[in-house]
């Protein structure tokens, strides 16, 4: 008998709900479920409804956080998002620069990542996907995902800006700098 899918297998859907759970995470007051359909407005704003499908990349992600935000701001007044991209055209100096990016990051502390990274669990598969990142202890992100993700990823298991995609099991997660979104609650 098949096994049920899940989120992220036949789908695309991680940029959504990656959008989804970092403004939600901030305010928990809005229902997700709100938040979710202002993202799906957002994101058919670009006329391709088969991001939802085949993926979103990371021009999709901003316009779906802008367009977003600019809603939930207006409706919600006491609750004020922003975000930033704090490498889109430009690069860190070097992997301390891009984790110091996430020095202040707490949901707590009224901010939140969106990352998008590659996973190579072994030497043949591989994949795409965008997550939130709740709180970085200096060592570990702690994420919020939706499709299932490790909930710690250390940064010992990361490579920053690496262009070689090639299997290491120590590191296998990819991430790129221009591929991170800082959201915010003013």
């Amino acid at each position: 008998m098949r096994k049920p899918a899940k989120q992220g297998q036949l789908d695309g859907a991680g940029g959504f709900y990656a959008a989804t759970h970092a403004l939600s995470i901030l305010a928990p007051k809005i229902p997700r479920e709100y938040i979710f359909e202002a993202v799906i407005w957002a994101a058919m704003q670009d006329g391709n409804p088969m991001n939802f499908v085949k993926g979103t990349r990371r021009g999709t992600v901003k316009n779906i956080l802008s367009r977003t935000i600019a809603l939930l701001n207006a409706q919600f007044t006491d609750n004020q998002f922003d975000f930033s991209i704090p490498y889109w055209q430009s690069q860190p100096e070097d992997r301390k620069a891009f984790f110091s990016t996430f020095d202040n990051l707490s949901h707590k502390n009224g901010m939140v990542a969106i990352i998008g990274y590659a996973h190579k669990p072994d030497p043949i598969n591989h994949y795409h996907h965008w997550t939130v990142v709740r709180e970085f202890d200096g060592e570990c992100f702690t994420t919020f995902d939706s499709g299932g993700e490790k909930i710690k990823i250390g940064m010992s298991e990361m490579r920053v800006n690496d262009p070689h995609f090639s299997y290491h099991s120590a590191q296998p997660y990819f991430m790129n700098s221009d591929d991170i979104f800082l959201v915010t609650l003013a």
